[in-house]
């Protein structure tokens, strides 16, 4: 997650040209993805997300060993969709903004909320594993007994 953050971040930005107004002159500073950068960042995106991909099956192994053909298929069906719905989005976003580098910001954006999803998430299976751990060892008790 993290290292596609950061370079969707990167990717995000669009070219800019910053004029900082100085006391006797205006510096000016320009800011882009030159071609090389943009390659390696994209190559970088595609290498962790296929990590990321791989970890998924992995993680469907582990939760649902005896469905695996089910729910492999069921995660590839939520990707075509995103697959089909997203250059839309990214259209649209080039539409709105005026800028070519919209789509990374809707891939930032949902990456973002997908880290966020995740985390609270974790945190809510680590709260019942901590509570399951403790009503089997007799630290709390179920209100039936």
């Amino acid at each position: 997650f993290w290292v596609c953050l950061v370079c969707l971040f990167f990717l995000s930005f669009p070219p800019t040209t910053l004029v900082i107004h100085g006391l006797e002159k205006d510096v000016t500073l320009e800011i882009a993805v030159n071609v090389w950068w943009f390659t390696l960042l994209i190559f970088i995106i595609g290498v962790a997300q296929g990590f990321g991909r791989a970890s998924v099956y992995k993680v469907i192994h582990d939760y649902y060993p005896q469905h695996m053909g089910a729910v492999g298929g069921f995660v590839a069906a939520i990707g075509g969709l995103g697959g089909c719905t997203l250059p839309v989005l990214f259209g649209l976003a080039q539409d709105a903004l005026g800028i070519v580098t919209g789509c990374f910001m809707i891939l930032y954006g949902v990456l973002a909320l997908c880290m966020i999803t995740m985390f609270f998430a974790n945190q809510a299976a680590q709260y019942q594993q901590r509570l399951t751990d403790a009503r089997s060892n007799n630290f709390l008790l179920d209100e039936d007994e």
